[in-house]
């Protein structure tokens, strides 16, 4: 329960940092503050102690707006232990044509210890699209969530999970926001047939499908270009093609019916393996699905589904 809760919280602090900053840096809203705003508490919903990132009317985890004395989530206002030389990240959030997204926001949330998440840590980019912070304290594996810079920008999250090396700070390069086609609105519908594109078409009823909080059940996505992909391999096969889907949720009844009308170039008679990206494991890619390439298509067997419809990866 803890962990899905910490894991589907992000959209309410994001809601709220709509309001409050406008997705602008932290300026915006505090000129006390730069870009690497202080992490909440490990025990809210998003990283925080209320539904603003705090403990208290503030905004804070105390009194005087901090989560202790100094004004900080630790000791000295960063993430982890004093003992360990300082960790960072950094990098640019774009959109398929690798132009800046000014003002999209992110969390990075860790060190991840089994099914526990940490502390999260905003990232606010700057105008161009870049961030930078490098007072993450504890090394280890980390939960990092981009999503846009606006809600009706067209373009899907972000998820990821990544290593922090103490006394390194990562640096991850261009991070790149999917461009996706019509969000349908699902919001009473019965369980529908959604068509993301002419590839590929996903079942989905929205009574059993868990959003984010304050999230408005919808489904859209698009195939993301290669150029665009994370990565060329998984489990050791090479990927073929991803779509990224939007809104994020998780199918709380065995996951979502996918139609896959495109063979993809691939061999006919051929295996393939999909496989997504899991929020419940904050980021690390799963296995979902098999099949078989057919002259028009990937035919699955049996009653396969996407557990998670986040970003889907399709190797051979």
């Amino acid at each position: 329960m803890i962990r899905r809760m910490l894991t589907r919280s992000f959209p309410l602090s994001l809601s709220l940092l709509v309001g409050a900053c406008a997705f602008v840096v932290v300026p915006a809203c505090d000129p006390g503050k730069t870009g690497d705003a202080e992490p909440g508490n490990d025990d809210s919903e998003a990283g925080s102690g209320t539904e603003a990132g705090s403990g208290s009317e503030d905004g804070s985890g105390s009194e005087d707006g901090s989560g202790s004395e100094d004004g900080s989530g630790g000791e000295n206002g960063s993430m982890g232990d004093d003992d360990v030389a300082p960790s960072g990240i950094a990098g640019c959030v774009v959109d398929n044509d690798g132009g800046g997204l000014g003002g999209a926001f992110g969390q990075l949330c860790g060190p991840i210890e089994g099914d526990v998440l940490g502390l999260c840590k905003p990232l606010y980019a700057d105008d161009s699209g870049c961030f930078s912070t490098d007072d993450v304290k504890s090394g280890g594996e980390y939960k990092l969530l981009v999503v846009r810079p606006m809600p009706e920008l067209p373009v899907a999250d972000n998820l990821r999970r990544v290593e922090l090396l103490p006394g390194e700070v990562l640096e991850v390069g261009d991070i790149v926001l999917p461009a996706v086609g019509d969000v349908i609105a699902l919001e009473g519908m019965p369980e529908s047939d959604v068509e993301i594109d002419a590839a590929v078409t996903v079942t989905i009823d929205p009574e059993k499908a868990e959003y984010g909080f304050g999230v408005a059940p919808g489904l859209g996505g698009g195939r993301i270009p290669e150029s665009a992909w994370p990565f060329q391999e998984v489990d050791g096969a090479s990927v073929v093609a991803m779509w990224a889907f939007r809104e994020f949720c998780h199918g709380t009844d065995g996951g979502f019916r996918v139609r896959i009308e495109d063979s993809l170039g691939l061999e006919a008679g051929s295996s393939v393996t999909v496989y997504y990206v899991d929020e419940e494991t904050f980021g690390e890619v799963h296995e979902a699905m098999t099949g078989t390439v057919t002259d028009d298509g990937i035919e699955f067997d049996g009653d396969q589904r996407l557990l998670d419809l986040t970003w889907m990866i399709i190797a051979q």
